[in-house]
């Protein structure tokens, strides 16, 4: 049996078995006591509890056939947010044979979709029963899951109604800015009014896919949005951050 035989073999159980444990068909009522909207969140996993990513998540109005959609990420993590109150029906589906393998690729050790997608390809070669072609190709997929993941953020974001002039800051990713919608942070002023320490700490507790910062990189882009809010001049950044900086 070849390698590439042995992989498909492989992932074809594991495909059965996830499908098993993740699809879901029944009617969930959603409703909102206070409220005119609900968010419908959960976690998709196989038999063993381990992390799904890329199952598409279909919930359904039963009333209207009306459809809204999401993706799993890296841990598995779904959210639907902005629900009416009615009757819904969810579906999870595991979307591809090359969706499972980047399920696989979580349990050897890979912990991001990202990471996955722009590792060396030699890399993912070197996992047994994969080659340098396999490798390539579930790499494609994984950067095609991560277009679909942040066409699904960009719609999101502008719905909270973040503002261009921050979605255009260089450096943001569009998980990064639903996190920030989702906190009334959507103009660059809001931005540039959060200390570091502040804006890692509302990043680390997002569930977004793409939404992590390191405090150094927090503050140079608080720093740079505050130059393009007119704060101070570029050249009085430095010392501006290192101020900041003794403060936090």
């Amino acid at each position: 049996m070849t390698g590439g035989s042995r992989l498909r073999t492989r992932m074809t159980r594991l495909c059965v078995c996830s499908l098993v444990a993740v699809t879901i068909l029944g009617s969930a009522a959603v409703a909102a006591a206070q409220s005119t909207s609900a968010t419908v969140f959960g976690t998709a996993a196989d038999e063993q509890h381990a992390a799904l990513p890329g199952v598409n998540i279909t919930l359904r109005r039963l009333e209207t056939g009306e459809l809204r959609t999401a993706t799993s990420d890296e841990r598995g993590a779904f959210r639907i947010i902005g629900v009416a109150p009615g009757h819904y029906e969810l579906r999870a589906t595991l979307g591809t044979f090359n969706d499972v393998i980047a399920h696989l690729l979580v349990t050897e050790g890979f912990s991001s979709l990202e990471e996955i997608a722009y590792v060396a390809v030699e890399d993912l070669a070197e996992i047994e029963g994969f080659d340098v072609e396999v490798a390539a190709e579930l790499q494609d997929r994984a950067r095609n899951a991560l277009e679909r993941r942040d066409r699904e953020y960009e719609e999101r974001y502008h719905q909270l109604g973040v503002e261009d002039d921050l979605a255009m800051l260089e450096g943001l990713s569009p998980g990064m800015l639903v996190t920030f919608g989702e906190n009334g942070i959507k103009t660059l002023e809001d931005f540039a009014g959060l200390a570091g320490d502040e804006l890692v700490e509302m990043l680390t507790a997002s569930e977004m896919g793409g939404a992590k910062l390191e405090l150094e990189d927090a503050n140079a882009l608080i720093m740079t949005a505050r130059v393009k809010a007119g704060w101070f001049e570029a050249e009085e950044a430095p010392a501006a951050e290192k101020e900041s900086a003794e403060k936090e």
